[in-house]
């Protein structure tokens, strides 16, 4: 009888075992590492979702800060709001798409643009549509929201050159205009003399040369003139109903932008008026 050699048998078997186990750990290595991409790949498209909703929404979102450069801390932060301007100035293919960005995010077109009064932290998008209502009670993503957004005036259009250029904020909420108010604060008008507002097809910057509170019935909104000379009578009307004096020119061709808001009396309004120094035609 043949004498089995019980240890060669063993270590058969052993190296049997050691030239399997590498394969299936590397099956399982590979396994592992897919499934690893996959929730990587997951948690950042649920990241960039999120990021995407939150800067549309905080677009909108924040009190329009004024301020008057008067102590320290205020001079603090007449740097960092100087800086944040710069920003939102020369980046200007960047606020195009902004604009469109937000149209998609809320499924909107009525979106047209956006306004940056004096020194402050935030734009605020505006509207347009068929009438100078809806908005007053609505939201960017057309639901009812008592705070209501910004509005052109309808009877405005963006691709032509205004006599007088209107938007209009309900007074209440982060989405208004309702802190225009503290223009009635002399250094506060003479230190936030400039606004700037972007469309689809140009961006504008302007000088502000007017603030006074008035009855609804005063033709602060007037859009339509005969001639060069009854715009200019009524811009010099504007600049005479003013708070503050100022030593800004006006002259026969100027265009204007007013911004209004609902004052705390009920039969009132606030008014601020701006002419045109500056427009750049978007390519």
């Amino acid at each position: 009888m043949k004498k089995i050699d019980k240890s060669t048998h063993i270590e058969d078997n052993f190296n049997f075992k050691v030239k399997t186990n590498p394969e299936k750990k590397n099956k399982i290595s590979t396994l592992i590492l897919i499934v690893n991409i996959m929730i990587t790949l997951i948690s950042l498209t649920v990241i960039g979702i999120y990021a995407y909703r939150s800067f549309g929404e905080n677009s909108n979102k924040g009190d329009v800060e004024y301020i008057d450069g008067k102590g320290d801390d205020d001079n603090d932060n007449v740097e960092k709001n100087s800086k944040k301007d710069v920003s939102i100035i020369i980046d200007e293919s960047k606020r195009r798409e902004e604009i469109l960005d937000t149209q998609k995010l809320y499924n909107n077109d009525d979106i047209v643009g956006f306004i940056q009064v004096g020194k402050s932290m935030e734009s605020l998008f505006y509207t347009q549509t068929s009438n100078n209502y809806f908005y007053l009670d609505h939201g960017l993503d057309k639901s009812s929201n008592e705070n209501g957004t910004l509005i052109l005036d309808t009877r405005n259009d963006i691709t032509k050159d205004n006599y007088n250029t209107i938007i209009y904020g309900k007074g209440k909420g982060s989405s208004s205009l309702k802190d225009i108010e503290k223009y009635a604060d002399e250094d506060i008008f003479n230190s936030n003399r400039t606004i700037y507002t972007k469309d689809l097809y140009n961006d504008y910057e302007w000088e502000v040369f007017s603030f006074y509170e008035t009855s609804e019935d005063f033709g602060y909104i007037q859009v339509e003139f005969k001639t060069e000379e009854d715009f200019y009578i009524t811009l010099q009307s504007f600049k005479n109903k003013s708070r503050h004096i100022t030593e800004r020119e006006l002259k026969e061709g100027d265009r204007i932008l007013t911004i209004t808001a609902p004052s705390n009396e009920s039969e009132t309004v606030y008014v601020l008026h701006s002419v045109l120094i500056k427009k750049n035609t978007l390519d």
